[in-house]
């Protein structure tokens, strides 16, 4: 597509050479080409348009008429090869498709070809079939050369796709704002209530993100992965390794963005330790998230419909991810669900390394009777 037509004749020029000195074969579809083109070919395969064969064979021009337009209209042949084999074609009743492929069934061309098929079927000297010839691996090449074929390919993509970029701008945008509701939260149980809240929405956030950019990017693969993989260039285990190896570095990326422009402006712990499991549990998350996003784009055919099994999958997980309700608000028949969700156990883990042996004592208002006072609590 988009060369002119000497360019293509060349093409297909310097491929004939290329196929007849190295012993090669190529199988090439083309719509409508010149007659300079056809004629470098060797054999000319047309289809009907159900899909049957109505000619294999030589580029032989008489033959060709013969079959396609029968002994007496051999007048109306005027234009180019193409114009002759598809004319049938443009018959919407099909009479014309029949009667081209009766000829061709009829032709010496056809009992030729019916010849060397059953010749290539037959059993050779060595006492081979035709399948003993054939490779008895079902991929051409090793697991590493598969996975490394799917990471080169998904790096150019990464790195030509502006969404990357995008990412990294949301990120940022979203740990500023996040930052800004949370500046500087007092290290009292006030304080603790609100970091709480800063926590979860982390995880909420993280884990939307993550399946969201992931939905459109699967989508749009979907088709070439199937592609690939029918023609046995790499298998489904080395493909997905290596999209969660290549995607690994923009996770992290993503997940360091988000957490340290807020993580130290909120006021949580501040030592590395602290930090840096706060760091992997996100990072966790956004892995949780694309393979979400890549669950639901393998069980739906649809983008629109996976979006909104998204929507409401991720509803749920925060609803009972164990901020409001808390676990034993919920509904014991409905506790299950926490089971499932990555926000629940990315929740307790982070509280846990946030408030793990940490005391407060404080007073907060509280109600007695009718009139309102200051009561103490404290505790772990």
């Amino acid at each position: 597509d988009g060369l002119w037509s000497n360019d293509s004749v060349k093409l297909i020029r310097d491929l004939a050479d290329t196929c007849h000195n190295g012993g090669y074969s190529a199988c090439i579809s083309l719509l409508q080409p010149s007659d300079d083109m056809v004629t470098l070919f060797d054999k000319l395969l047309v289809l009907t348009s159900d899909g049957e064969c109505s000619y294999f064979g030589p580029v032989d021009r008489p033959m060709l008429r013969y079959i396609f337009l029968g002994e007496n209209n051999v007048e109306n042949d005027r234009g180019s090869i193409a114009d002759l084999v598809l004319e049938p074609s443009l018959d919407k009743s099909g009479d014309l498709e029949h009667d081209v492929r009766s000829r061709y069934l009829s032709s010496d061309v056809a009992r030729s070809h019916a010849e060397e098929i059953a010749r290539l079927r037959c059993r050779p000297r060595m006492g081979r079939v035709v399948e003993d010839l054939l490779p008895k691996e079902e991929y051409p090449n090793s697991w590493l050369q598969r996975f490394r074929l799917v990471s080169e390919r998904r790096v150019r993509l990464i790195n030509r796709n502006a969404v990357t970029w995008t990412r990294m701008f949301i990120a940022i945008l979203f740990g500023m704002v996040i930052g800004s509701l949370f500046a500087r939260t007092p290290n009292n149980l006030p304080g603790a209530l609100a970091k709480n809240g800063y926590i979860f929405l982390h995880c909420f956030i993280v884990l939307m993100l993550s399946a969201a950019v992931t939905l459109p990017s699967c989508f749009r693969e979907r088709s070439t992965l199937f592609k690939h993989r029918s023609a046995e260039f790499y298998d489904s285990k080395s493909s997905y390794i290596a999209l969660l190896l290549t995607d690994m570095p923009l996770s992290v990326l993503e997940a360091c963005l988000l957490a340290v422009v807020s993580y130290f402006w909120v006021g949580m712990r501040d030592n590395l330790g602290s930090f840096f499991y706060f760091l992997g549990m996100l990072v966790a998350l956004e892995c949780a998230g694309q393979a979400l996003g890549r669950l639901l784009c393998a069980l739906y055919r649809k983008q629109v419909t996976a979006n909104s099994a998204s929507s409401v999958i991720i509803l749920v997980f925060g609803t009972v991810g164990g901020f409001m309700p808390s676990y034993m608000s919920i509904p014991p028949i409905l506790r299950w669900l926490s089971w499932l969700t990555p926000v629940a156990y990315a929740f307790e883990g982070l509280m846990l390394n946030e408030f793990a042996d940490l005391k407060f004592e404080n007073d907060l208002m509280g109600a007695n009777g009718n009139h309102a006072g200051p009561i103490e609590v404290g505790g772990n």
